[in-house]
């Protein structure tokens, strides 16, 4: 997303039953084409520990979603001035990598050598604490992991039985 944090037709602006003015895009294809290049050579040289898009619930759900699967916290710090808000529900076309904190210059200069320097950051890490917290100038969210993880479950068990079939929904 270089930094745009576009939140038209996000799920943000759902929640609020508007639309937005503007959705997010595929600005650069040449940037998505550099980032699968820098990928496939980080994962070549074992530096990669975890992947996911931001596309679908933005950076706030990739974060929650990655420190569920991996039953930790995390520590984010955000860039400045771009709003706590807008950063963390903006879907632009993103990621986010976990990497070794010894392979963290290693990955940055091959996301510089394609390209992407200006629209890469370090992040945070995950933490032992079952705590969600990031930062982003004055702004704080804190989210106990558990209530957390109770709320993101009710959620994708409703939108299941809404999406899929509610008999296969309930089983699960």
């Amino acid at each position: 997303g270089q930094g745009r944090c576009r939140l038209g037709a996000s799920i943000l602006a759902q929640v609020y039953g508007a639309l937005g003015d503007q959705p997010p895009e595929l600005d650069s294809p040449t940037l998505l084409q550099s980032f699968a290049t820098a990928l496939r050579v980080l994962r070549g040289r074992d530096q990669l520990l975890a992947y996911h898009d931001i596309a679908d619930g933005g950076l706030l759900a990739t974060l929650a979603e990655m420190a569920f699967a991996s039953h930790c916290g995390v520590d984010v710090q955000l860039p400045a001035g771009l709003g706590l808000r807008a950063q963390l529900f903006a879907e632009e076309i993103g990621a986010v990598v976990q990497v070794k904190t010894t392979d963290l210059a290693a990955v940055m200069q091959q996301l510089n050598a394609v390209g992407l320097g200006h629209c890469s950051h370090d992040l945070g890490s995950p933490v032992a604490q079952l705590q969600l917290t990031m930062r982003s100038d004055r702004e704080v969210l804190q989210l106990d992991w558990m209530r957390a993880r109770r709320a993101w479950s009710e959620t994708s068990h409703r939108m299941r039985l809404l999406r899929d079939d509610p008999g296969c929904a309930r089983e699960e």
